[in-house]
């Protein structure tokens, strides 16, 4: 990807105002990219942008073709005693269909 535009994992997140790659860095006295001369990326993960240049659907010689339907990965964190939702790098496969002209049938 020739582009600023990707979270942690390396998908796209759809952020078009990185002008490069570093996230925020700190240490205990504070942000370490204004003292090393870096700016700040937004790196956080960002669906649907992260679904760009995934392959979605493959055609066969025989007219069947099969697609692909995928869903961000997620998880759990506590905060304020509250599960949030948080999305995160990666994609995976939620449905695979295959459909079948002839038959006119999908599975």
């Amino acid at each position: 990807m020739l582009s600023f535009s990707r979270d942690h994992w390396g998908y796209n997140n759809g952020v078009t105002t990185n002008t490069q790659l570093y996230p925020s860095l700190s240490d205990n006295n504070g942000v370490l990219n204004s003292g090393a001369g870096l700016g700040i990326a937004d790196r956080v993960s960002s669906w649907p942008a992260m679904r760009a240049g995934t392959l979605n659907k493959i055609t066969y010689p025989t007219g069947v073709n099969t697609t692909f339907d995928f869903e961000a990965n997620k998880f759990y964190v506590v905060e304020n005693s509250v599960n949030v939702e948080k999305t995160v790098g990666g994609l995976r496969i939620k449905t695979i269909t295959s459909f079948d002209p002839v038959a006119n049938k999908s599975t």
